[in-house]
């Protein structure tokens, strides 16, 4: 909630020392050490930061981070999405107290934007400015400029907030200074879905923010080496004015207070997930949990390690593409590929599959060709592989065996076989032999059906069990199926929609009672 007067803030012992500490930290004239790139950790509140506080920091491009934390009176689920190497968006839906009643909860929901003006180098710190809850109810609205600079394994961050990050009321309005209309600070509590500019950056005082997290190093246990450790210290700018109904809930007194603005928590972080715990505003304890996602590099629970490189055998006067297939083809299904077609050509071998875990290209052609090099024959050189998805061709590539090989035995180099290879346009290979009939494959897997936002539940969801098949008929024609049965679910007791248009995804809940099984 964001109103036109400053609050006068909770009592503020140490902090002077504390945001001095920081301060000289930030306009050291000491280069900071950032040899290694340390992934930045998330915050209570979704999105990169400290606690309760955000740092200057951007993980890699693309990169998705979903979690919760949980809270006295609070829950927060959110969304972060990498959308560019500087900018971040962050959604959220917020489970609170219900201020109006002083008992049960609404939910609310937020969309938050920061956006790196800088990045950090040997003598300037990292430079971000952000908005939070910008088209959101405006509760938790604020703005905020923060600069993050690394010293060794500890990474500072020092900024200023506005709006609900301004509760502390430590500064004047600095954008005050020349333009009078800043001092001032609209009422910008609302029902949200509308962009809320006209109170950026505006109010008669800002609020100071910042702190220290340190990357701990790895410790040696009896199960094995822990890294990814870090420790979070803060001194926050929110001095929860804005919290209404308190702990128990009330009618009188309703403008909340922090007890102390000093954060401090723990947190693990791993390749794709990170939980944490901190204790908060002098009074709450907070646990949280969030699970990554890197395009680029996205986790593998179930990895298959690639075909050893076999010796290459023996070259064979009399052969056929038939006879060849007869081992080739069960070697590159234990591979995880779908064997199409083989025409052997002289000293080359045309080989087209479909499906396998590799999305790349050059990763499928270095698997196909271990699985295919113990049932070759010794006189095929060149490995022309095929890539083809739902009967169209999508990639064509040419390696050498010799340099393989070469590699495989540490006589040759990735970088001598990507030399060697030769990338060709995606055509058809007619010819050679391909299995005859149609194909037939079939899976089962889970569904989950989701419904973020309902003002009564936050989430609302739809667990099933699908059974599917699919026959491919050639020529890119195919016929496929699935059925699903609802396992566990709470879409039936979705609110009724009062829109007068058409409805067609607002009757969710109806759908679910009728059709539990589709």
């Amino acid at each position: 909630m964001r109103v036109a007067m400053a609050g006068s803030g909770p009592a503020r012992v140490g902090r002077g020392t504390f945001v001095g500490y920081l301060l000289a930290l930030m306009l050291a004239t000491i280069p900071a050490h950032a040899a290694d790139e340390i992934e930045p950790s998330g915050s209570n509140f979704g999105g990169i930061g400290l606690l309760e506080t955000r740092t200057a920091r951007m993980r890699p491009d693309g990169v998705v981070d979903a979690g919760v934390s949980q809270r006295r009176q609070r829950r927060f689920s959110y969304i972060d999405w990498q959308a560019l190497p500087w900018l971040e968006a962050t959604f959220r839906l917020t489970d609170r107290l219900n201020g109006t009643t002083g008992r049960g909860t609404t939910t609310d929901r937020a969309f938050d934007l920061r956006a790196r003006v800088w990045s950090e180098n040997d003598w300037r710190p990292a430079l971000a400015i952000g908005v939070q809850d910008v088209i959101g109810t405006g509760i938790y609205a604020g703005e905020y400029i923060v600069g993050s600079k690394r010293f060794w394994d500890f990474d500072v961050s020092l900024g200023l907030g506005w709006g609900r990050l301004s509760t502390g009321a430590d500064l004047p309005n600095p954008f005050g200074f020349g333009l009078l209309a800043f001092n001032t600070l609209p009422r910008s509590v609302g029902q949200g879905g509308v962009p809320n500019v006209t109170g950026l950056f505006r109010g008669p005082r800002v609020g100071v923010f910042g702190g220290v997290e340190w990357n701990v190093p790895a410790i040696g246990t009896p199960l094995g080496e822990l890294s990814g450790l870090r420790v979070k210290v803060e001194y926050s700018a929110d001095a929860l004015r804005d919290e209404r109904g308190g702990y128990p809930a009330r009618t009188t007194g309703l403008r909340g207070r922090a007890a102390s603005r000093f954060n401090a928590g723990l947190q693990w972080q791993g390749d794709w997930f990170d939980v944490g715990a901190s204790f908060v505003h002098g009074t709450d304890a907070v646990v949280r949990v969030s699970f990554r996602l890197d395009p680029q590099n996205p986790p593998r629970v179930f990895r298959v390690a690639p075909p050893a490189m076999a010796p290459r055998p023996e070259p064979v006067e009399e052969y056929s593409n038939e006879s060849v297939a007869a081992a080739l083809f069960p070697a590159m299904r234990v591979a995880g590929f779908t064997p199409l077609g083989l025409d052997i050509r002289g000293d080359e071998a045309v080989v087209t599959v479909a499906g396998g875990r590799p999305r790349g290209l050059a990763q499928m052609a270095g698997r196909v060709a271990r699985a295919a090099q113990p049932h070759l024959p010794g006189q095929v050189e060149r490995i022309r592989l095929v890539a083809e998805r739902d009967g169209a061709t999508i990639g064509r590539i040419i390696l050498l065996r010799s340099a393989l090989e070469a590699a495989a035995e540490g006589d040759g180099s990735a970088e001598e076989v990507s030399g060697s290879a030769t990338l060709l346009a995606a055509m058809p290979e007619p010819g050679g032999f391909r299995p005859a009939g149609p194909r037939w494959s079939w899976g089962i897997e889970p569904r989950l059906n989701l419904q973020l936002g309902d003002p009564q539940a936050s989430i609302r969801y739809q667990l099933g069990v699908a059974a599917g098949g699919r026959v491919d008929l050639g020529l890119g024609v195919s016929v496929a199926g699935a059925v699903q049965q609802t396992v566990a679910q709470n879409l039936v007791r979705g609110l009724p929609s009062d829109s007068r248009l058409p409805r067609v995804r607002s009757d969710f809940a109806p759908y679910a009672r009728a059709e539990p099984a589709t």
